[in-house]
């Protein structure tokens, strides 16, 4: 794990002022691994720098198939000084200029300085594993990994206008793509490349899902989903580092975690496991729709199947309410509350323990279509992003002012409508088909990023890294055409992995019903975030004042929990109480501005 960092000096500042300018940037991500490594001249400043000939790069990532390009690049006659996924990735843009990128499979975000041409070409991997905000100004470019390392930019404001009020308001902890939601920021989306020169930029995507028909049959299909896990497991493990996996004792974690103790009882060692639970869960613990049961156990019992050697980490309710502004640290933003200080305190107990590495079953429900909107008939029938509900409730916490000013609800249908617009559809297929397209594509594009966004912040700012082969672009583009027939066979949610992993792991685990990440259901919890949401909204000199409708807050304090999260499916009243606390966090921590 590592970090990028860059700004490019048409301006022409002295190089002392760079220095300082891209030190200071570095400071705010040095948790990703920045190791200091500076190339400074008169037209850009790089951190974590690699130089070759006349090209530099600054790198955060992994080759997957690192193997394959090392050796296509031999026979083209090139030697490599420490093979390191750096110098391949400049090696092989040496040689291919911007189609290295078809060439390389793996998880990155890159800038490369062409010294001789003074032009800079940067990309972010197909589905946006690693992250890359960037900021134009003075026709100057500055990027970094993380929003904050922006604001060591001098003058940079920390501003939002109606649209960042309205995705806050509407959108949170989903957000747009490409929207870094403070004025002036950018993020490079998932599949896109950036190029600058004079001044100068234009961004593209280089790679997109592709529409196609499905022609194999459901035991072929089986074989080759099977065939393709395991080989994003493998390579996701090809580096030869100590890998851990998460289990939570659910289908896509015990898939994940079948594959990777396998080879590692090849090589004759045991993997590492780590599964999560919260102090008298079992106690308060109701089943529902979104959460039918508990973990423990389950986790318990594939570990002991799998044979590996499992910690059970456990989380009390200080843990969660100590982390809520540190998570909002991590992610520069309000993010999920207890649901992203849960997962920066696990990762911070998993680094603790010695591991550096993890995989997880993130993004297999995005791609296999896991989450309960897949099987509504409200989400066929209703335009709207399925997992935010109860839009017009949640407003009625805030300001109408804001509301006029900001026009939330407006602004969440013209980004649902954008977001369809962009769905590469197959011409001939049934209306069902074509809105099983567009459910998995925004689903991947917005849901799955929130996720993937979550993941990659909590774990980088514990110094640890998660990778998550579920997330390999070839598996995704493959399961995109399948038919939803196939994919939710015998009527159940990922139904054509469940018979692709038989004999791999249990009956039981494969047909054990959906449940998602864990949260607490101790009502310690809940009492802790009302009381300090009650302070926080009876203190007028909180930032957060002028924005909420205090008497619909304390309405809302005084109402039972709801049966329907608010975001998803874990965000319920407790969460809200969270965000709206991470939200006050946010806007006094970052002195952030309504312009």
């Amino acid at each position: 794990m590592s970090g990028i960092v860059g700004l490019t000096n048409l301006k022409h500042d002295t190089k002392e002022r760079q220095h300082w300018i891209i030190h200071n940037m570095a400071d705010k991500i040095r948790h990703r691994g920045i190791d200091g490594s500076l190339y400074l001249d008169q037209s850009i400043a790089l951190e974590n720098a690699q130089k070759l000939s006349d090209y530099i790069i600054t790198f955060d990532g992994a080759i997957f198939n690192k193997k394959e390009v090392v050796q296509a690049l031999q026979q083209l006659g090139y030697k490599f000084n420490d093979d390191s996924d750096a110098e391949i990735f400049l090696t092989a843009y040496i040689q291919w200029k911007e189609e290295c990128l078809e060439h390389i499979d793996g998880i990155f975000a890159f800038a490369i300085w062409d010294a001789k041409n003074k032009k800079l070409f940067a990309a972010r991997d197909r589905l946006g594993m690693k992250p890359f905000f960037f900021t134009v100004f003075d026709k100057d470019i500055a990027f970094c990994s993380e929003i904050k390392g922006l604001f060591a930019l001098p003058n940079f404001k920390s501003e939002i206008d109606c649209d960042g009020l309205a995705e806050i308001m509407s959108l949170l902890p989903s957000r747009t793509e490409g929207f870094g939601i403070f004025k002036g920021i950018e993020e490079l989306k998932a599949g896109y490349c950036l190029t600058w020169q004079d001044g100068e930029f234009v961004t593209r995507k280089y790679w997109d899902l592709v529409s196609k028909p499905h022609e194999d049959s459901i035991s072929t299909t089986t074989e080759k989903i099977k065939e393709l896990l395991k080989n994003a497991v493998l390579e996701q493990m090809s580096s030869g580092d100590d890998f851990a996996t998460f289990v939570s004792g659910g289908l896509d974690s015990s898939c994940v975690t079948s594959f990777a103790s396998s080879e590692y009882q090849n090589n004759k060692r045991i993997l590492s496991t780590y599964s999560f639970d919260y102090v008298d869960n079992g106690k308060y613990f109701k089943s529902s729709l979104f959460q039918p049961n508990t973990d423990t156990d389950w986790a318990t019992k594939v570990a002991a199947e799998l044979n590996t050697n499992n910690k059970l980490l456990m989380a009390d309710t200080d843990d969660l309410i100590n982390n809520l502004e540190r998570a909002v640290l991590a992610r520069d933003l309000p993010g999920m509350a207890d649901i992203d200080s849960s997962l920066l305190y696990f990762c911070s107990m998993v680094k603790g323990n010695g591991t550096n590495l993890v995989l997880s079953g993130e993004c297999a429900d995005e791609v296999f279509g896991g989450y309960p909107w897949f099987y509504s008939e409200k989400s066929f029938e209703e335009d709207g992003f399925p997992w935010v509900r109860g839009t017009a409730d949640r407003l009625k916490l805030f300001n109408s002012d804001i509301i006029a000013y900001s026009k939330p609800e407006e602004y969440q249908n013209n980004k649902y409508f954008g977001a369809l617009s962009n769905v590469p559809k197959l011409p001939g297929e049934d209306k069902k088909e074509t809105r099983i397209r567009e459910l998995f594509y925004i689903c991947l594009h917005w849901f799955g990023a929130s996720l993937i966004e979550r993941q990659d912040r909590m774990s980088a700012c514990s110094g640890l890294e998660i990778r998550a082969p579920f997330a390999d672009y070839k598996l995704a583009q493959y399961v995109w055409n399948i038919p939803w027939s196939m994919k939710s066979l015998n009527g159940r949610e990922k139904g054509i992995l469940r018979l692709a992993m038989k004999g791999e792991i249990s009956d039981a685990v494969l047909e054990r019903k959906k449940s998602p990440y864990p949260k607490t259901h101790n009502p310690s919890y809940y009492a802790a975030v009302k009381k300090l949401l009650e302070e926080t909204i009876n203190d007028t000199s909180n930032k957060i004042t002028p924005l909420i409708n205090k008497e619909a807050i304390e309405s809302f304090l005084k109402n039972d929990e709801s049966d329907l999260p608010f975001f998803g499916q874990l965000m319920k009243n407790p969460q809200i109480c969270g965000f709206l606390l991470q939200l006050n966090f946010w806007l006094k921590e970052y002195n952030v501005s309504i312009v």
